[in-house]
């Protein structure tokens, strides 16, 4: 289906007036009945011969009874309106380009008006659509969609373009979902709503027509070519933006000037909001990154590194930890990988940015290196004891002791995560990574701080050589990883129902290998299988409780005597009691962050875990 929004002007009402203007006639009596009496009568003879004065006169009341003045049956499409105008030359290139008839293209099409709150912006829409759907009997004509800020109130301007922007996004996305090409027809409405309309239309990779009044049977189709822009500044800032629209002003004035000349900082009613264009492209954005289920790109927090070395050090090392982990040997469990870690930069930019300089350069260093490097023993299958003897894991085993296997993949091979050897640098790295998941005791035994050694290149000269305090760094990782509870980690629906296939099948081929050692008398065998069971069989669930969980940030607030964090949950559903679902497992969300607020403190005063609103999962 060929589907058409339409952008709606008053041109249907002011090309009938100008026809009583040239020409010297009187208003008819159902045109002057829809006029401000008070007001007209004031005008002098010449002045009623305005167009201007005209329509700056109609009630906001007489809606119905303009309609009676305007066209509704017969009129002629060329000259009637720009809507009609550029219509009527679309169906007839779309005729001509296809070898089609008036009758096949008209059963095949589909209109849109997106209208303006006004009188005149809401007859002329409904003149319109009684034609199309009435007279030229189209397809599908949809009821018509009013703006209802898009108004004469210059105070309202800018909220009104943003409801048109949003309603231009949501039709397209939702017409190209179902297959249907799409024209956005911006020759209609004045020039802000046809500009941000054309823009809305190439943004979205969608045709855009046009039709010049001069021109009477030529249409301008500008064709739907990708036309974009660098994503990447809106993928590293993807949460300062979420903190500054949030009423963060660190955040704000943080972000890249070109993102930052897209907003506008309210002082008085200390919030943050987007201009019109800057809008077009976060909602673009965000679409995309829907759409082609993009993450945040690799470098976030790292601008919060000030010192050029140390950065460029950090970015070196993760740009060499792109594929480490190559052999993910769980699958059976939620995202353990790049995407997890991406989710914990986010969590740890919001965490941390309005804290401004709540760690120093070197902790910071350090809390980035062991998000990315913290989980990835769930990739080793091979535990390597004391005496230098292998045993291999069990997937059971692997998640019970993969920050051991962390640390031990650090020390044996730390040339393969970009430390020259297991020097001073790589071994505290190492040692925070495996404490990440520890018990509380443990916890108690980590030192408050310790000597920190960043080496240069060679891993032979000590560039800096300073204390950092590694149980805070230990408890934050363990805090920001617990935060990330939600479905992004459990994968798409899709992935989610293969994933769960393919475990049902390797259950049942357990369970007969299983009763085959058995029979055999392999028990050491047996056991290693039903390891393997047991693992595999929460596996359900473990993925459902994920998906309930829409969304999770993090919320500082400054208080008299500390921060206190606010660790808000979203459910995917209205329905969920989403603390109830984080209190237990697999999330276990609660109990982790009550183990872990002591070691936060005198730092952070108090952590809290609160239920925001639902974001409704798309069904």
């Amino acid at each position: 289906m060929k589907v058409v929004i339409n952008i709606v002007g008053s041109s249907l009402l002011t090309n009938k007036l100008y026809h009583y203007i040239l020409n010297g006639k009187s208003l008819p009596p159902e045109l002057t009945n829809c006029l401000d009496q008070k007001e007209w009568i004031k005008l002098s003879a010449e002045a009623r011969c305005n167009l201007g004065n005209i329509m700056s006169n109609i009630r906001q009341d007489a809606e119905e009874s303009l309609m009676s003045f305007l066209p509704a049956n017969r009129l002629d499409p060329i000259s009637a309106s720009a809507e009609t105008h550029s219509i009527k030359l679309l169906i007839d290139k779309l005729m001509s380009d296809e070898n089609s008839s008036l009758k096949q293209l008209l059963g095949e099409l589909k209109l849109y008006f997106i209208a303006s709150n006004t009188t005149a912006g809401r007859a002329c829409a409904q003149a319109l659509f009684d034609y199309y759907k009435n007279t030229l009997k189209v397809k599908e004509v949809v009821s018509i969609k009013v703006i209802e800020h898009l108004t004469g109130d210059a105070k309202v301007f800018q909220q009104g373009i943003t409801e048109m922007i949003d309603k231009l996004i949501e039709l397209i996305t939702n017409e190209k979902s179902k297959g249907n090409e799409v024209f956005i027809n911006a020759t209609g409405g004045f020039k802000p709503e046809g500009t941000y309309a054309t823009l809305c239309g190439l943004l979205n990779e969608v045709n855009v027509c046009y039709a010049h009044e001069y021109f009477e049977s030529e249409i301008v189709l500008l064709p739907s070519v990708p036309l974009g822009f660098d994503f990447n500044p809106w993928h590293l800032s993807a949460s300062k933006i979420q903190l500054a629209l949030s009423g963060s002003r660190p955040a704000y004035e943080s972000l890249p000037h070109q993102i930052r000349e897209l907003m506008v900082w309210d002082e008085e009613g200390k919030v943050c909001r987007f201009n019109q264009l800057g809008y077009i492209f976060w909602t673009t954005y965000q679409d995309n990154c829907a759409r082609h289920r993009l993450s945040p790109q690799k470098g976030l927090l790292t601008d919060r590194i000030k010192s050029p070395y140390l950065r460029d050090k950090i970015l070196k090392f993760i740009d060499g930890w792109d594929n480490i982990w190559v052999g993910m040997q769980l699958p059976q469990m939620v995202d353990h990988t790049q995407a997890h870690c991406q989710n914990m930069l986010i969590l740890a930019e919001q965490l941390l940015l309005p804290m401004g300089d709540f760690l120093t350069e070197e902790e910071l260093y350090v809390l980035i290196a062991c998000i990315w490097l913290h989980d990835i023993g769930h990739s080793e299958p091979i535990e390597i004891k004391d005496d230098g003897t292998e045993e291999a894991l069990s997937p059971q085993e692997i998640r019970n002791k993969h920050h051991l296997l962390t640390y031990q993949l650090i020390k044996a091979w730390p040339k393969e995560f970009g430390f020259p050897s297991f020097n001073d640098e790589a071994k505290v790295i190492a040692e925070i990574c495996r404490d990440h998941r520890t018990s509380r005791s443990v916890l108690e035994s980590t030192p408050e701080k310790c000597e920190f050694k960043i080496y240069d290149s060679s891993g032979k000269g000590v560039l800096r050589n300073v204390e950092i305090r590694r149980r805070l760094i230990t408890a934050l990782l363990q805090l920001i990883d617990t935060c990330d509870t939600g479905a992004p980690r459990a994968g798409t629906e899709d992935y989610i129902r293969a994933r769960l296939r393919v475990t049902e099948r390797e259950l049942e081929n357990l369970r007969k290998r299983k009763a085959i050692a058995e029979r055999d008398g392999e028990r050491h065998f047996a056991k290693f299988l039903e390891d393997n069971i047991s693992f595999r069989e929460p596996s359900r669930w473990h993925f459902e409780k994920h998906r309930q969980v829409a969304k999770v940030e993090v919320k500082p607030e400054k208080l008299d005597h500390g921060w206190k964090v606010r660790i808000v949950i979203h459910p995917a559903k209205a329905d969920v009691d989403i603390i109830s679902l984080v209190s237990g497992k697999p999330i276990n969300m609660t109990e982790d962050i009550e183990g872990i607020k002591g070691f936060l403190r005198p730092h952070i005063s108090d952590v809290a875990i609160e239920p925001g609103p639902p974001i409704l999962s798309e069904e």
